[in-house]
């Protein structure tokens, strides 16, 4: 990782720092999944701030966020969708 992108990381690191308390490790495996341009699966009990950590670490990076809220019946096709077998082509 050159310099200039380390140093943009500390700094949004430390930006969000500002605002989120107590989730260091979680907002470390934000910016690590990020860098890494991987996925990210965070769990964990009501209240955290685990939406409040991703979405502040999108602003700070200037990304879009949306968020997928699971339950124990959501299919694969819920999220990436379904094809469908159309005669005419």
């Amino acid at each position: 990782m050159t310099s200039a992108v380390r140093e943009k990381a500390t700094h949004a690191l430390d930006q969000a720092k500002k605002y989120i308390y107590g989730q260091d490790n979680l907002l470390d495996s934000i910016l690590c999944a990020l860098i890494c341009e991987g996925h990210l699966l965070i769990e964990g009990m009501p209240g955290l701030g685990k939406t409040m950590s991703v979405s502040t670490m999108s602003k700070l990076c200037d990304l879009s966020f949306k968020r997928i809220q699971f339950t124990p019946d959501l299919l694969p096709s819920d999220l990436i969708g379904t094809m469908i077998y159309s005669q005419k082509s």
